[in-house]
């Protein structure tokens, strides 16, 4: 109660009263999993009773209701994921028209929505075989897992990209049909090393962090390493089976949705007369991009741009700090925001309840030990562990022997006899078989609610008993508005709490909270964040220079990537994010789309001949058109959650907006810049150079390197 005048003997008046019912367990297990239906039924009544009423006395005294359930939480959570289905479904059929539009051309024959079509069932196949087999292997389905087709659709939509843009790219041979399945072998044999390497680190990544102590970063990491993996089995197979279906329709000359409609004889001499075509953006790319960052002065220029951008950044991922997120779960607008505001206006002084629980102990004989234990933790609000002296009132001090002892002292003072600890008198029952009889009729009476505070295993055996304490309060003042824990702080008290516990030689037991839950996740979640980031990138690197089968090249695709992640980091500070259990999940998400814009880079230009600077404009020229177009459409599946009223969906729009940008920046940018000053020899070329020993010389005179 939070009151006018706290030293009135008698109150008056008050500003506050928060009320606490606890329901009897009706607990009932179903399918394998708990449920309490009476308990869920009464708490749903409860909030369609209170949320937004005002109670009016008889008096004229008016009282506004802040209610909370035990399911307010997931329940306003649930409801905010529930409430975007219709901006997801939104983003699927932007990505679907923007596929259409890419892919093909605007003829009804080269047109290619039903192969954009078959793009998005293979993802849908993926997510599907995702869930079902991490079901089947006993992984939970988190409410963070509801992400996961944006990151197959991610992913998927580009392999898609790099596969047809290869196929078009491919022309047939002399003699050979337009349809003919040497050439989609040959496409797939292009693109498909592109497309191992990005998968496959993609996978090795996530599957990496499904070892993280985080359960919810683990199964996440579970679903999508499945996921991954059969996402890429059916792009090269399902979708190349697409991809030659569309070819032998543009090949019969058949409309493109509508096959029994031939189409213009102007499309079927196309076909019969095929050349490579090249996109308005496969032509931008090649002929005014890739040689404008190339241009002496301005690589110089953009490459220390990005090395004192990753300098701004890394200062920002220095000041990131772990918080509580519990709150940005919340939709805006819940009743629940209102109820948490005003708890904490009325109440922020109230600290979090811990208790000293003790297991092995002679409890008739460590009576006064069990009430020195209010001695112990005296003083210590301003020191480790932070609780408030149980000496003063109001300090959320409760202990079962101390009221049993009073209670003695009212009914039984003959009974009791002296004892001391370090010197401190305290009054215990002399007779074992009297303290034992005296505790059952003072639990079965005045003392009913420390029931569950004493657990016996026989009427003269005590097996663990649980004394209350209560933290300070931690809540501190927010610079972007409002309150919020003070984590460092709060680990500090824990840590300190139980180092405490433990120190007592005379003591059996230790220190819990409900909240150690979510405080051990502070304590370790950095930690879990370098880990699986940085676990990631190595893998990156081990893959990257298997596949691509150079350690110059596959070093300068992880020092892109990791380029990125860093400034993401940074972002993050900026954009007023917190390290939380979705940030790490979509930073080891992010390891895995940045490698995807800058793999195909690195792996295109290892297949060009010339010099250095040729190569880069040709790798551009080649790929860039299809990494361009993956990483938009991965843009435009999420922009529309920029609007959403779940917190998990705007933090994936933010995290994937700075991926997309900055991956795409580092990956055509920055890579095409390092490969023009340090860029290997091509594959072939250093096959022909080590047989004859030739160096082509560039246009600078330099080797190609």
């Amino acid at each position: 109660m939070a009151l006018d005048d706290r030293d009135a003997e008698i109150v008056t008046n008050a500003n506050a009263a928060k009320l606490t019912f606890f329901l009897a367990s009706n607990e009932e297990t179903s399918d394998g999993e708990s449920v309490d239906e009476r308990g869920e039924d009464f708490e749903d009544k409860f909030l369609d009773l209170f949320i937004g009423r005002t109670l009016e006395g008889a008096n004229g005294v008016r009282l506004r209701c802040y209610p909370e359930a035990q399911r307010s939480l997931s329940d306003e959570f649930g409801e905010a994921i529930t409430g975007d289905i219709g901006l997801i479904s939104l983003g699927y059929v932007i990505i679907l028209i923007y596929m259409a539009i890419n892919l093909g051309a605007f003829t009804p024959v080269k047109m290619r929505f039903s192969l954009s079509l078959g793009c998005l069932v293979t993802v849908g196949m993926s997510v599907g075989t995702s869930i079902g087999l991490a079901s089947a292997f006993g992984q939970f389905y988190g409410p963070v897992n509801s992400v996961l087709p944006f990151v197959l659709l991610g992913l998927g939509v580009d392999d898609s990209f790099v596969i047809a843009n290869s196929f078009d790219q491919t022309p047939p041979l002399p003699g050979e049909a337009f349809d003919a399945p040497t050439r989609v072998a040959r496409a797939l044999g292009h693109s498909g090393v592109s497309i191992t390497v990005t998968s496959l680190t993609d996978f090795v990544a996530f599957s990496i962090s499904i070892s993280t102590v985080l359960p919810g970063l683990s199964t996440f990491c579970a679903y999508a390493a499945i996921g991954i993996l059969a996402l890429f089995l059916y792009q090269v197979t399902f979708f190349t089976a697409c991809l030659s279906l569309d070819a032998r329709r543009q090949a019969a000359n058949r409309a493109d949705l509508v096959c029994c409609f031939h189409g213009r004889q102007a499309d079927a001499e196309a076909t019969k007369n095929y050349e490579p075509p090249r996109s308005y953006i496969s032509t931008f790319l090649k002929d005014y991009f890739a040689p404008f960052i190339l241009r002496r002065g301005v690589r110089e220029f953009l490459a220390l741009g990005f090395f004192a951008m990753l300098g701004v950044f890394i200062h920002g991922a220095t000041l990131l700090s772990v918080e509580s997120s519990e709150r940005n779960f919340i939709p805006d607008g819940s009743y629940l925001l209102d109820t948490y505001d005003k708890n904490d206006e009325y109440f922020a002084d109230r600290g979090t309840t811990v208790e000293v629980v003790t297991t092995d102990m002679d409890y008739f004989a460590s009576q006064a030990v069990l009430q020195d234990l209010k001695l112990r933790l005296s003083g210590r609000e301003d020191r480790k562990p932070f609780v408030k002296d149980p000496l003063q009132d109001g300090s959320g001090y409760e202990s079962w022997i101390e009221d049993f002892i009073l209670y003695m002292n009212d009914t039984n003072p003959a009974a009791l006899s002296s004892a001391s600890v370090d010197g401190t008198p305290y009054q215990v029952v002399s007779d074992e078989a009297t303290f034992f009889s005296s505790l059952l009729e003072f639990l079965d009476g005045p003392g009913f609610d420390y029931n569950s505070s004493v657990a016996f295993a026989s009427p003269t055996e005590i097996i663990a008993s649980r004394i209350q304490f209560e933290y300070v309060s931690f809540l501190e003042d927010d610079p972007r508005g409002g309150k919020r824990d003070d984590t460092d702080k709060q680990i500090d008290a824990m840590d300190g709490m139980r180092s405490l516990v433990g120190s007592w030689d005379d003591v059996e037991g230790f220190a819990w909270s409900y909240a150690y839950l979510l405080w051990e996740t502070y304590k370790i979640i950095y930690r879990e964040l370098i880990q699986g980031t940085g676990l990631a990138l190595m893998a990156v690197f081990i893959i990257t220079l298997v596949l691509i089968a150079h350690p110059i090249t596959s070093g300068l695709v992880f020092l892109c990537v990791g380029m990125t992640i860093a400034d993401i980091l940074g972002v993050m500070f900026y954009w007023d994010l917190v390290v939380d259990n979705v940030a790490v999940i979509m930073l080891v998400l992010a390891v895995g789309l940045s490698v995807d814009y800058s793999a195909h880079v690195g792996h295109a230009f290892m297949t060009k001949q010339g010099t250095n600077e040729e190569r880069v404009i040709a790798a551009l020229g080649d790929i860039g058109a299809a990494v361009l177009n993956g990483a938009l459409s991965t843009f435009l599946a999420v922009v529309l959650l920029s609007q959403s009223e779940s917190y998990v969906f705007r933090v994936l729009f933010r995290l994937f907006f700075a991926t997309v940008v900055l991956g795409v920046g580092h990956g055509m940018i920055l890579l095409p810049i390092l490969l023009y000053y340090v860029g290997p020899k091509a594959y072939s070329q250093r096959l022909h150079d080590g047989a004859k020993h030739v160096e082509v010389p560039t246009s600078e005179g330099r080797p190609a390197a």
